[in-house]
């Protein structure tokens, strides 16, 4: 298998203020010509607080999309888990019942409680729309994360039946390292919501450096799951500067098991930036691709200006 890029990187939408940045994206197509861009952002120029923030995209007849104004899904809280930073949101749809309703959309967020960006954690809101309003679920977090070391985030979520249960896939950086793990889980009712027992997910096949296993989205029709991943940390830029294209078979990657096949690595020569950082393959509501043979990987550009240079783009390839 191969990809075929058949666009160059192009920027989706911009801030409208200086010293903003967007980054860590998650887009979900819910049908032909209609996209939903959420991402992270920060609100007062020149302050790094994340909020997540989205768009809603439209296409034109002629191929091209444009994005209208943005909204903010969700803040940080006033005390507890996620009082600090909200990121890297990816979102479900499906049937979670809480409070006595049942919800269709779910948003899986990061959140943090620190200053120096350890103790991460994963939390869940709800709603009927995927335009919100968002509801936070009071017994957040819902995957837990190391207390001194970088914890759980940056998840993404593949449904199994359509309604609540799904396969959480997610990073985990404790004491034991830096890994990427599935969870099975039922949302189905939040009051006795299930995570299941983690499965290690293989790195086999993949560049041996440390990598961070951003995104994944699953081709139902040929069970493979397709993932990014970044790599080439720049701590003074403070971004990846390469991203991995990859894939795996589906059911080898939920036991745990398989090869990876890298399709491509995206990096300054292809995209024309320095920074080519936490990427997410375009997915329908329930975390597959929307069509077989293309994918839509948008990802957060940046130049070596530091953070506020971030950008979401989209690059298009196609499957051979």
């Amino acid at each position: 298998m191969e990809l075929e890029w058949t666009s160059a990187l192009t920027e989706c939408f911009a801030p409208s203020k200086s010293e903003i940045y967007n980054y860590a994206p998650c887009v979900v197509q819910t049908d032909d010509r209609t996209r939903y861009a959420f991402y992270c952002t920060n609100l007062e120029s020149g302050v790094i607080v994340d909020y997540i923030g989205w768009r809603k995209g439209e296409e034109h007849t002629d191929g091209t999309w444009s994005w209208g104004e943005e909204q903010i899904a969700l803040s940080p809280g006033e005390t507890g888990w996620d009082c600090i930073h909200v990121c890297d949101p990816d979102l479900l749809q499906g049937e979670f019942r809480y409070k006595g309703h049942t919800y269709s959309w779910a948003l899986f967020y990061l959140g943090c409680d620190r200053l120096d960006c350890n103790h991460n954690q994963i939390g869940v809101a709800f709603a009927d729309s995927i335009e919100g309003p968002w509801i936070k679920f009071d017994s957040n977090p819902v995957m837990p994360g190391a207390l001194e070391y970088w914890g759980t985030g940056q998840c993404t979520q593949v449904t199994i039946d359509g309604k609540g249960k799904f396969d959480l896939i997610y990073r985990d950086a404790d004491e034991t390292g830096d890994n990427y793990k599935l969870a099975s889980c039922d949302f189905s009712d939040m009051d006795a919501y299930v995570v299941g027992t983690p499965v290690l997910v293989s790195k086999a096949g993949l560049p041996v450096v440390p990598l961070c296993m951003s995104h994944v989205a699953y081709d139902q029709v040929n069970d493979r799951i397709v993932l990014v991943a970044e790599k080439d940390w720049d701590g003074v830029v403070r971004c990846c500067q390469e991203i991995v294209v990859a894939a795996i078979s589906g059911a080898a990657f939920r036991k745990g098991d398989g090869v990876w096949e890298t399709l491509a690595i995206i990096d300054e020569s292809l995209t024309g930036s320095y920074g080519n950082h936490n990427a997410a393959l375009c997915r329908d509501p329930f975390g597959r691709v929307p069509e077989q043979d293309e994918l839509g990987i948008f990802i957060s550009s940046a130049t070596r200006t530091f953070i506020w240079s971030f950008r979401i783009c989209e690059l298009r390839a196609r499957l051979k």
